[in-house]
């Protein structure tokens, strides 16, 4: 909830922000708080005084042509739209009730003013401070971080220059940008105290090892220990404070990942050895522990796009598909996918005389659009012992896997003598120059 208070001049503006149980959620909630309606003078004759002098839009209500206007409109959005209900708004503020009751108010210049004209204002804050009070509801995240921002914007700035003696005119030395600094926040300076809080305290958790620690949870720890800094180790609380932990964050490409996946399922491990034992098995990384687990996904989503893809797809867009699954879909078993699909991959690859040849050029197209970093991650390096050769040149690779017509085809037989000669040459070796 914003509030915008100006007995004179400067503004005002506070931000308050309600508990939980307090929160104003629905339209019947804005309305216990909030109104934009000239109240009854018979019925609330005090109020209707208030109004009359604080919260009527002013600049619009006494000229056409007032500071207020550009290109001819109101830049505070006045006079505003009827409303026969408060309504949740499309922008951050709800649209508050505005009823076309044919209450008006005659200003001093002899114009008329409605509902259409009243800035939004609560009535005990109004009578209490007899001042304009504008109270607006903040509706939607995306209000409280434009709120957050403008109320925040920082100090005030001045233009000014201080001088001895008279110059010729220079703008830019006449100019200084100086912040200015109110006296409550020069006196909140001096006494140094805090300017802002983080509440509950955040801690960045490292290991540790004790009896009742070890049913817990690597994120409980803050809960029920703090860090004794002078001593350097952990020690049990003696009061319930509140306390949030944070575990660092990794990339999913990271091994770190992974431990970090365990720690937050796994309760009381002693050491990161300890983590790499579920039960009698030992492994060798934290990845499979957690495919062990089950915390990983399974792979089964993936797989069936790839079984519905070869139905379809040409190898040249199975390779792309199968390299984009690996970059943005993280598979747990890579290895498993690409013995069931590769064969799929390199159907267009049938000039080489081996399989190996074939995986060849496919792990160079992989390496092309994955790069060094995920082939290794994936161990897809380890699956041949040499993946840059592969005995054609990769333009030559390329125009392999351009289909041939039968037209194209047919007229092998209409080449004269010596151009029969450099294409069965070619045919033979495609890596010749000549």
């Amino acid at each position: 909830m914003l509030l915008n208070f100006r007995r004179d001049l400067p503004h005002a503006h506070i931000l308050i922000i309600l508990h939980e149980k307090d929160k104003l959620l629905t339209p019947d909630d804005y309305d216990r708080v909030v109104r934009a309606e000239i109240p009854d003078e018979k019925v609330e004759p005090e109020l209707y005084a208030f109004v009359l002098k604080h919260m009527i839009h002013k600049p619009c209500a006494l000229s056409a042509d007032s500071v207020c206007k550009k290109d001819g409109k109101c830049k505070k959005g006045f006079p505003k739209q009827f409303a026969p209900e408060t309504l949740e708004g499309k922008d951050s503020y709800p649209v508050y009730r505005r009823r076309d009751d044919g209450r008006e108010i005659t200003l001093a210049n002899g114009k008329v003013v409605n509902n259409s004209l009243v800035v939004p204002y609560n009535p005990w804050m109004l009578k209490k401070y007899d001042c304009h009070i504008n109270v607006e509801i903040c509706s939607s995240v995306r209000s409280e971080k434009y709120l957050y921002k403008y109320v925040w914007k920082g100090v005030d700035r001045v233009s000014m220059e201080v001088s001895s003696e008279k110059e010729a005119e220079d703008e830019i030395k006449q100019f200084v940008d100086a912040r200015w600094i109110c006296p409550q926040e020069a006196l909140w300076r001096i006494y140094m105290y805090q300017m802002n809080k983080i509440y509950p305290l955040v801690l960045s958790l490292q290991n540790q090892e004790d009896e009742f620690a070890r049913t817990l949870l690597y994120k409980e720890f803050p809960e029920h220990y703090k860090w004794d800094k002078p001593l350097k180790q952990w020690i049990r609380r003696q009061r319930d404070n509140k306390v949030i932990s944070r575990v660092n964050v990794f990339s999913t490409r990271s091994e770190n990942y992974h431990l970090r996946l365990l720690l937050n399922n796994i309760r009381g491990p002693t050491s990161f050895e300890d983590l790499l034992k579920v039960g009698a098995n030992a492994f060798s990384t934290y990845k499979e522990v957690a495919q062990h687990l089950s915390l990983l996904e399974s792979d089964t989503p993936i797989r069936d796009t790839l079984l519905e893809a070869i139905q379809v797809e040409m190898p040249c867009s199975l390779r792309r598909l199968f390299c984009m699954l690996l970059d943005l879909c993280k598979p747990t078993r890579v290895r498993e996918l690409w013995d069931e699909f590769f064969p799929y991959m390199i159907d267009d690859h049938c000039q080489f005389n081996t399989e190996q040849g074939e995986i060849n050029i496919l792990l160079r197209e992989v390496r092309s659009v994955l790069g060094e970093e995920l082939m290794a991650t994936y161990k897809l390096r380890s699956m041949t012992e040499d993946i840059r050769t592969s005995g054609v040149n990769a333009l030559v690779s390329e125009e392999f896997r351009v289909p041939v017509s039968p037209e194209d085809l047919s007229s092998i037989d209409m080449l004269k003598a010596d151009q029969k000669h450099a294409f069965d040459r070619y045919k033979s070796d495609p890596n010749t120059g000549t």
